[in-house]
């Protein structure tokens, strides 16, 4: 997929954001973030416009699955103090939501006919979720 095809669905993608009243912005040097307080979602303007596209469907895909019903029940750790955000039942749900917010960013690449590559979104969502494993397994700090 060419970068301007991906700087185009991109820009789909800030103004659906939009439509739900958040703001995406790019920055350098950051994690990829939905702060949920000031609704807005944070891109490493570093990553190839490609990658860019998948963490941006990944971030709205939190934002969705935080409006279902069950969210709060479901996802609980979220509300966990730091300390209890450290017992294994807490990190396990936190990488569970990560799964499930790449699966509905998927979604939503397919119902908004967002091209993507899948190959390269699994690639990209593998290397995250992994990331989040470790974090759980203690042998990283996210």
């Amino acid at each position: 997929m060419t970068n301007l095809v991906c700087d185009f669905q991109f820009k789909r993608l800030k103004q659906y954001c939009k439509r739900l009243g958040w703001s995406v912005v790019c920055k350098h040097s950051v994690e990829c973030s939905a702060d949920f307080e000031s609704r807005i979602i944070v891109i490493n303007s570093q990553l190839k416009p490609e990658i860019r596209l998948y963490r941006l469907l990944h971030e709205i895909g939190h934002i969705l699955i935080s409006h279902r019903k069950n969210y709060k029940q479901k996802f609980g750790c979220y509300a966990a103090s730091p300390k209890d955000l450290q017992k294994n039942i807490n990190k396990l749900c936190v990488v569970e939501e990560e799964f499930v917010a790449w699966d509905r960013g998927l979604q939503l690449a397919r119902k908004q006919n967002i091209s993507i590559n899948e190959a390269r979104f699994n690639k990209d969502k593998t290397q995250c979720l992994m990331s989040w494993v470790k974090w759980a397994a203690g042998n990283k700090t996210k």
